[in-house]
């Protein structure tokens, strides 16, 4: 603020007058500092107005802030405990993953024992129809054209009755063993072991175009695999079996046959009959086909021989085939196997008796061997044996002493009108009577090199 001096006494005016503008200007200073000071003041009240204002917002976002940090903290225990738990569940989640593999495993190992126990006594093709499809189970069956293959060991009934028991088994699972690999091979579906014979479906559950022409096929390799069965039972000293099949195509009702408490996969039908005569005309080594079968397959195959067969149950006569190989894709062919019979310098008496579904006829028919080979021979009788019947021999010595053992032998297809002599091949042959023949070639042809 401006000091004002005392006025003097006594002053000139124009020392007056500059007093006076002097302390006007002082007056107009201290105004001027009173109104910046004024105006320092509102900006004062103003700046502090203003800072009530931000501490009353400060105070309310100190407070809002709290209140986030309060729920955040509330959140971030909630999501510590969702952790927690989460991690649990992990823990527990991790367990039954292996809980479940392990259930898994043991699953698998399950329904692997089920279709390989399965498949011991059914087909993959029949296990994977039963399990997979969900009428797969369902009892009942459908009509459906097949080819069906009957397969059977000559003479192996007989065979069996002079053999160990544990030798029977050998033999038979040697045979029945070496056969399963070669139907499965070509996609055949086992019906049933019949002891020594076999039932096979071409066609069911999986029908396939070629199912005849497979089933001949089979037949042809099955034969073939005679060679390595008869081989190891050689080995073993166990006698040679030969076996022969039956193959015919028609229409027969397949599928679940039997009850809820037994189920049978199978097939049904007088063409299953059928099938099973067939085989019956069979000797060793031989492979029989129906007509039907042999339109299926056509110009594919190669027959040896056809013929006439009057067979039981059958109304008219039927023709069968005499197969001796097949072309196409699998090209197979029995090998040519001629069996030289030699003639006795003289007849020797016999005596013989047809047997029907392995009952003996009561009466014997007197008859001579006139000729003998390895494998069978020629028997004189009148009347003669029906062509394809199976019969009992009693062979003598000559001197009217019987031979001892049991020779049994099917009648071959002849001439019965044209011929009073008959082919027979032997299908069981006991070691005596085996030795007596053996004799008879002997005396035939002494000298190995005729």
């Amino acid at each position: 603020m401006t000091n004002i001096p005392s006025p003097p006494e006594q002053l000139p005016h124009a020392d007056r007058n500059a007093e006076i503008a002097a302390l006007r200007l002082a007056v107009q200073r201290l105004e001027a500092d009173n109104s910046s000071l004024r105006e320092q003041v509102a900006s004062v009240v103003t700046a502090n107005a203003h800072a009530a204002e931000l501490m009353v917002e400060l105070h309310e976002a100190q407070a809002a802030l709290t209140g986030q940090n309060q729920r955040l903290q509330e959140q971030a225990a909630a999501l510590a405990t969702a952790n927690a738990h989460a991690a649990e569940l992990m823990v527990e989640l991790h367990k039954a993953q292996q809980l479940l593999q392990e259930q898994n495993a043991q699953l698998e190992l399950h329904n692997r024992f089920i279709r390989q126990t399965f498949g011991r006594y059914l087909t993959n093709e029949v296990v994977a129809s039963l399990l997979d499809s969900p009428t797969g189970l369902v009892i009942g069956g459908e009509k459906r054209k097949v080819t069906l293959l009957m397969s059977d060991l000559r003479g192996f009934t007989t065979l069996s009755e002079r053999l160990h028991p544990e030798e029977v088994v050998t033999i038979l699972n040697r045979h029945l063993g070496t056969m399963v690999d070669v139907i499965l091979r070509y996609h055949g579906t086992i019906d049933e072991f019949i002891g020594d014979a076999i039932l096979v479906i071409f066609g069911a559950p999986i029908q396939r175009t070629d199912d005849a022409y497979r089933a001949v096929a089979c037949a042809i390799e099955m034969q073939l695999a005679m060679t390595a069965v008869n081989a190891q039972n050689h080995r073993d000293g166990l006698p040679e079996v030969e076996m022969g099949i039956g193959i015919h195509t028609g229409e027969v009702v397949v599928g679940n046959i039997g009850s809820d408490k037994r189920t049978k996969y199978g097939v049904v039908g007088r063409h299953v009959n059928l099938t099973a005569r067939i085989e019956s005309c069979t000797v060793g080594s031989q492979i029989l086909v129906s007509e039907a079968t042999h339109r299926e397959v056509g110009s594919l195959i190669t027959i040896a021989e056809q013929m006439q067969v009057t067979a039981k149950g059958i109304e008219t006569p039927i023709t069968l085939y005499d197969v001796r190989g097949v072309g196409g894709v699998y090209n197979l062919a029995l090998p040519i196997a001629e069996d030289l019979l030699l003639s006795l310098p003289r007849a020797l008496p016999l005596w013989y008796s047809v047997v029907e579904d392995k009952r003996l006829g009561a009466t014997a028919q007197a008859g001579y061997l006139v000729q003998v080979g390895p494998k069978g021979g020629t028997i004189r009788s009148q009347p003669g044996a029906a062509p394809l019947s199976d019969i009992k021999i009693q062979l003598t010595d000559g001197n009217g002493h019987d031979v001892p053992g049991s020779l049994y032998g099917k009648v071959l297809s002849y001439a019965p009108e044209y011929s009073t002599d008959f082919p027979v091949r032997f299908t069981a042959v006991a070691p005596e009577a085996a030795l007596f023949l053996q004799r008879l070639i002997a005396l035939c042809c002494p000298s190995p090199a005729s």
